[in-house]
């Protein structure tokens, strides 16, 4: 926290002290892992990189986009994993990246036709 703020802390960052600092601490890191993937991606020449980068992407602006309470989609408990599920649901694919769609497919997903 010292070397993102410019200055050393005092006291220093311990994101155990509250439930805020850990909060704050566990969006570091996807943070600074979104920010990269942006920086990144007009460097990836392989269709393959590019659209790992543009899955990732998409769970992390989801995960940043659910915000501080649940919101979003509901499954009763009965029809969760295992019946286990307890919070937010982000749609992703087998290998929890966002899901690629053609263009064809986005008004389909949108208005419920391909017109």
């Amino acid at each position: 926290m010292d070397a993102a703020l410019g200055r050393a802390l005092s006291p220093p960052f311990d994101p155990y002290a509250s439930s805020l600092h850990y909060r704050i601490a566990s969006h570091v890191i996807p943070y600074v892992g979104l920010a990269g993937y942006v920086g990144a991606n007009p460097n990836l020449q392989a269709k393959t990189s590019k659209r790992l980068v543009a899955g990732l992407s998409a769970v992390e602006g989801g995960q940043d986009a659910a915000g501080i309470k649940d919101e979003g989609l509901v499954v009763p408990k009965r029809l969760g994993a295992e019946g286990r599920i307890g919070g937010k649901v982000l749609s992703g694919d087998e290998f929890s990246l966002g899901y690629a769609r053609t263009p064809e497919e986005i008004p389909r997903a949108v208005f419920g036709s391909g017109n």
